[in-house]
Protein backbone atom coordinates (compact mmCIF):
# COMPACT_ATOMS: atom_id res chain seq x y z
CA UNK A 1 0.00 0.00 0.00
CA UNK A 2 1.32 3.40 -0.94
CA UNK A 3 1.77 6.16 1.63
CA UNK A 4 -0.95 8.36 0.17
CA UNK A 5 -3.40 5.45 0.11
CA UNK A 6 -2.61 4.68 3.73
CA UNK A 7 -3.10 8.24 4.98
CA UNK A 8 -6.32 8.59 3.00
CA UNK A 9 -7.58 5.26 4.36
CA UNK A 10 -6.91 6.50 7.91
CA UNK A 11 -8.79 9.73 7.19
CA UNK A 12 -11.70 7.73 5.78
CA UNK A 13 -11.74 5.47 8.83
CA UNK A 14 -11.87 8.45 11.20
CA UNK A 15 -14.59 10.14 9.15
CA UNK A 16 -16.81 7.11 8.50
CA UNK A 17 -16.60 5.89 12.10
CA UNK A 18 -17.64 9.36 13.34
CA UNK A 19 -14.60 9.24 15.61
CA UNK A 20 -14.30 12.96 16.30
CA UNK A 21 -18.02 13.24 17.06
CA UNK A 22 -17.86 10.28 19.45
CA UNK A 23 -14.76 11.67 21.19
CA UNK A 24 -16.51 15.02 21.67
CA UNK A 25 -19.58 13.27 23.06
CA UNK A 26 -17.59 11.07 25.46
CA UNK A 27 -15.27 13.82 26.75
CA UNK A 28 -17.52 14.98 29.67
CA UNK A 29 -17.91 11.36 30.80
CA UNK A 30 -14.17 10.75 31.20
CA UNK A 31 -12.43 14.10 31.82
CA UNK A 32 -13.30 15.89 35.05
CA UNK A 33 -11.97 19.29 33.98
CA UNK A 34 -14.59 19.46 31.23
CA UNK A 35 -17.32 19.70 33.84
CA UNK A 36 -20.40 17.61 34.41
CA UNK A 37 -23.36 17.81 32.08
CA UNK A 38 -26.86 16.56 32.61
CA UNK A 39 -27.74 13.42 30.70
CA UNK A 40 -30.97 14.26 28.91
CA UNK A 41 -33.15 12.12 26.69
CA UNK A 42 -31.91 14.20 23.76
CA UNK A 43 -28.30 13.29 24.61
CA UNK A 44 -29.20 9.62 24.89
CA UNK A 45 -30.93 9.80 21.50
CA UNK A 46 -27.95 11.66 20.01
CA UNK A 47 -25.55 9.00 21.28
CA UNK A 48 -27.74 6.22 19.90
CA UNK A 49 -27.94 7.93 16.48
CA UNK A 50 -24.19 8.58 16.49
CA UNK A 51 -23.54 4.98 17.51
CA UNK A 52 -25.74 3.63 14.70
CA UNK A 53 -24.08 5.89 12.10
CA UNK A 54 -20.67 4.78 13.37
CA UNK A 55 -21.63 1.10 13.22
CA UNK A 56 -22.89 1.54 9.63
CA UNK A 57 -19.57 3.19 8.75
CA UNK A 58 -17.71 0.32 10.42
CA UNK A 59 -19.62 -2.30 8.41
CA UNK A 60 -19.02 -0.35 5.21
CA UNK A 61 -15.28 -0.02 5.90
CA UNK A 62 -14.98 -3.77 6.62
CA UNK A 63 -15.99 -4.44 3.00
CA UNK A 64 -12.66 -3.08 1.71
CA UNK A 65 -9.89 -5.57 2.49
CA UNK A 66 -7.14 -2.92 2.77
CA UNK A 67 -9.15 -0.71 5.08
CA UNK A 68 -10.22 -3.72 7.14
CA UNK A 69 -6.57 -4.71 7.50
CA UNK A 70 -5.64 -1.24 8.78
CA UNK A 71 -8.55 -1.26 11.24
CA UNK A 72 -7.53 -4.70 12.49
CA UNK A 73 -3.96 -3.55 13.09
CA UNK A 74 -5.21 -0.51 15.02
CA UNK A 75 -7.49 -2.59 17.26
CA UNK A 76 -10.71 -1.05 15.99
CA UNK A 77 -12.67 -4.35 16.13
CA UNK A 78 -12.05 -4.50 19.89
CA UNK A 79 -13.47 -0.99 20.30
CA UNK A 80 -16.44 -1.76 18.08
CA UNK A 81 -17.59 -4.97 19.71
CA UNK A 82 -21.40 -5.05 19.85
CA UNK A 83 -21.22 -5.90 23.55
CA UNK A 84 -19.28 -2.72 24.34
CA UNK A 85 -21.67 -0.37 22.56
CA UNK A 86 -24.73 -2.18 23.90
CA UNK A 87 -23.40 -1.94 27.43
CA UNK A 88 -22.55 1.75 27.00
CA UNK A 89 -26.03 2.55 25.72
CA UNK A 90 -27.62 0.71 28.66
CA UNK A 91 -25.29 2.44 31.13
CA UNK A 92 -25.94 5.86 29.62
CA UNK A 93 -29.65 5.26 30.18
CA UNK A 94 -29.09 5.00 33.95
CA UNK A 95 -27.09 8.23 34.33
CA UNK A 96 -28.46 11.59 35.44
CA UNK A 97 -25.11 13.44 35.21
CA UNK A 98 -21.98 12.69 33.19
CA UNK A 99 -19.88 12.93 36.37
CA UNK A 100 -21.53 9.78 37.74
CA UNK A 101 -19.14 7.73 35.60
CA UNK A 102 -16.22 8.80 37.81
CA UNK A 103 -17.71 7.04 40.83
CA UNK A 104 -18.53 3.78 39.08
CA UNK A 105 -15.34 1.99 37.98
CA UNK A 106 -17.13 -0.53 35.72
CA UNK A 107 -18.94 2.29 33.97
CA UNK A 108 -15.87 4.52 33.72
CA UNK A 109 -13.72 1.77 32.20
CA UNK A 110 -16.06 1.31 29.24
CA UNK A 111 -16.42 5.02 28.55
CA UNK A 112 -12.70 5.73 29.02
CA UNK A 113 -11.53 2.78 26.93
CA UNK A 114 -13.73 3.92 24.04
CA UNK A 115 -12.68 7.56 24.46
CA UNK A 116 -8.99 6.70 24.66
CA UNK A 117 -9.04 4.30 21.71
CA UNK A 118 -10.90 6.73 19.48
CA UNK A 119 -8.66 9.63 20.54
CA UNK A 120 -5.63 7.57 19.57
CA UNK A 121 -7.14 6.98 16.12
CA UNK A 122 -7.41 10.74 15.61
CA UNK A 123 -3.82 11.24 16.82
CA UNK A 124 -2.49 8.51 14.52
CA UNK A 125 -4.41 9.94 11.56
CA UNK A 126 -3.13 13.47 12.22
CA UNK A 127 0.47 12.28 12.71
CA UNK A 128 0.46 10.18 9.54
CA UNK A 129 -1.12 12.97 7.53
CA UNK A 130 1.50 15.43 8.78
CA UNK A 131 4.60 13.28 8.29
CA UNK A 132 3.61 11.02 5.42
CA UNK A 133 1.55 13.39 3.33
CA UNK A 134 1.85 17.08 4.18
CA UNK A 135 5.65 17.15 4.35
CA UNK A 136 5.99 15.20 1.09
CA UNK A 137 3.49 17.18 -0.92
CA UNK A 138 4.47 20.84 -1.26
CA UNK A 139 1.74 23.40 -0.63
CA UNK A 140 -0.18 24.42 -3.72
CA UNK A 141 0.49 27.98 -4.78
CA UNK A 142 -2.53 30.07 -5.75
CA UNK A 143 -3.44 29.58 -9.38
CA UNK A 144 -1.85 26.11 -9.55
CA UNK A 145 -4.64 23.89 -8.34
CA UNK A 146 -4.17 20.12 -8.35
CA UNK A 147 -6.67 17.77 -9.89
CA UNK A 148 -6.63 14.16 -8.78
CA UNK A 149 -7.63 11.61 -11.39
CA UNK A 150 -8.39 8.02 -10.59
CA UNK A 151 -8.13 5.35 -13.24
CA UNK A 152 -10.80 2.73 -12.58
CA UNK A 153 -10.17 0.49 -15.56
CA UNK A 154 -7.57 0.35 -18.28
Amino acid sequence: MQTLQFTRALATIVTDLKVQELVAFLRPYVIRSVGAVGVTDEQKDAFSALFIASQIGYAHLREDARTAKIMDSLGVPDLYSPQRFGKMIRQLGTLQQSAQTYNAPDLFVDFYTMYSGLSQLVTIKDTCKQFLEAERIPPVSPGNEITELRLFDY
